[in-house]
């Protein structure tokens, strides 16, 4: 029950830290509608990332990051440097994800990358929230 407990408190505190919104770049462009961006489930992205066919990115704080975050992602939040966000592979699918029920966060980043020349970028469906409820591994830095 006290695991329980301290996981609803951290997917909370994750929530806080990781929906607050956040400078985007200049060459930001805005998604006209949240069909523009791809979807996938949760099972469909944890298949991918274990076959080595994905990356999973957490487009949240640092903050947040540090608190909770999926296990394997590498964060990357919304105003990160072009650098940056083309280390990511392209041979790749990219899952991105956020704590928001409505992956506002994610969608934002997954188009971004999409404009970028990423094609094959999905916002999770859910975020971690979704990911937690499946019993998937998250990793927690203390």
């Amino acid at each position: 029950m006290r695991t329980k407990t301290l996981a609803v408190i951290a997917i909370a505190i994750a929530t806080a830290f990781g929906c607050r919104s956040g400078s985007a770049p200049a060459e930001y462009t805005k998604f006209k509608s949240p069909d523009d961006v791809p979807r996938i489930t949760v099972e469909d992205a944890k298949r991918e990332a274990d076959a080595g066919t994905a990356v999973i990115v957490d487009s949240r704080s640092e903050d947040a990051f540090q608190v909770e975050h999926i296990a394997g992602a590498i964060n990357m939040p919304i105003g990160s440097s072009e650098d940056k966000l083309r280390s990511l592979p392209s041979d790749k699918k990219v899952i991105v994800y956020c704590s928001c029920g409505t992956e506002g966060t994610s969608m934002r980043l997954a188009f971004q990358l999409n404009q970028m020349g990423y094609p094959r970028t999905f916002a999770l469906h859910g975020g971690t929230v979704a990911w937690h409820n499946a019993g998937y591994p998250m990793e927690r830095n203390n």
